[in-house]
């Protein structure tokens, strides 16, 4: 059984304003959602664009082995890698010289 009781004019007054406040607030809602649904679509597509202007960049400046590329600010900053070390040369077999350098005489 259910039993309805009239409520004070206060009381009607803020449940008025509480639900006003509720539909805000859930339209709020929906609109972070959709919001955040663009975004998630949106960034990958950004993010490509990046990576293929950093590329296009590099290649403009002739770079053609690195290992990371990325901007700062108004400059492309590249990362190159390690030129691998050239082993010494042998000492020659020289017999007027000696291994420090020094000339015999």
């Amino acid at each position: 059984m259910q039993k309805a009781f009239s409520l004070q004019q206060n009381e009607m007054q803020q449940a008025s304003q509480l639900d006003e406040e509720r539909r805000n607030l859930l339209a709020d809602y929906g609109a972070i959602e959709l919001n955040r649904e663009r975004i998630r679509n949106r960034l990958p597509q950004v993010e490509q664009a990046q990576r293929e202007l950093v590329q296009r960049a590099v290649e403009r400046v002739g770079v053609e082995r690195y290992t990371t590329a990325r901007f700062d600010r108004t400059n492309l900053v590249v990362e190159l890698p390690d030129e691998p070390q050239l082993p010494a040369p042998p000492p020659s077999g020289d017999a007027e010289s000696h291994p420090n350098g020094a000339v015999k005489q």
